[in-house]
């Protein structure tokens, strides 16, 4: 009778101790524009003026209003804008087009569910990390131009980017971009970077831009023969032989390097500026 008693009472305190435990989270839902714009008032300043604006970008101060015509607005520009808090736009899906240049922003991970979004401006923050971006495949234009960014692995699988623009920034490691095909247009001027090797498969590219880094061999550019625009200016740069072959370019920028006979190695020879 002991052993019957001391079981059900086993059994009822762990029905107990289950029911005090709480649920197991479920995965937080994006909240709609509406949702944040009928609560903006309790929210921090920074989180109001992003819903301002998007009342102001919306043409309506009313909520609902405002929420419908947003979701099926393609591009915002909410650029030169002083925001920081991207969190009410988490739930516009719909965007395409996306400039949120000149701001303070430090975290995009509001953005990480906008997968339409084919351009995107963000130059001119205070990004460091590109995590969130990682998943937006539909991207063909990213700008991030004067940010703190030093790791760019998140836009190694963003393979329909054919503009992107990492000028400024702290970069040194290009390995991520080895296997972005369709770049045609590349800016790393003024970073922090030597070895080229990880762009020598990028053959669509036609405008390549590395001023002012720590570039000493070029001989991964070699085969790189659609290339229009070479900005290689303000490097170590010795040996040009390798860039002989580039029989389309139209700039060849060579200016403060190491180079010793100042010979254009493409014609003609206005091509080049030393």
């Amino acid at each position: 009778m002991k052993k019957v008693f001391a079981l059900v009472t086993g059994l009822a305190l762990s029905g107990q101790l289950l029911a005090a435990m709480p649920a197991a989270s479920e995965p937080s839902k994006i909240e709609s524009f509406k949702q944040w714009c009928d609560r903006k008032d309790s929210l921090p300043a920074t989180t109001r003026k992003t819903i301002n604006l998007l009342l102001k970008q919306a043409r309506s101060r009313n909520c609902r209003v405002a929420s419908d015509r947003l979701r099926n607005i393609p591009r915002i520009d909410l650029s030169n804008a002083d925001i920081s808090d991207l969190q009410p736009l988490a739930g516009l899906t719909n965007l395409v087009q996306l400039d949120l240049s000149n701001n303070k922003i430090t975290d995009l991970t509001p953005l990480n569910g906008l997968t339409n979004l084919s351009i995107l401006w963000l130059s001119y923050n205070r990004i460091v990390d590109l995590q969130a971006l990682d998943g937006l495949s539909n991207l063909t234009r990213l700008d991030l131009v004067n940010n703190k960014i030093n790791n760019i692995q998140p836009l190694a699988k963003l393979n329909k980017l054919r503009t992107l623009q990492l000028h400024r920034n702290s970069i040194s490691d290009l390995q991520p971009l080895n296997n972005l095909s369709n770049l045609t247009i590349l800016n790393l001027n003024i970073n922090r970077v030597s070895n080229l090797q990880p762009l020598a498969k990028l053959n669509n590219l036609k405008k390549l831009y590395l001023l002012n880094n720590q570039i000493a061999d070029v001989k991964p550019l070699a085969e790189l023969h659609e290339l229009k625009i070479l900005w290689l200016g303000s490097n170590q740069i010795a040996d040009i032989q390798p860039l002989t072959e580039l029989k389309n370019l139209t700039q060849l920028d060579l200016q403060k390097n190491k180079i010793i006979i100042k010979k254009c190695p493409v014609k003609p020879a206005s091509v080049c500026k030393f």
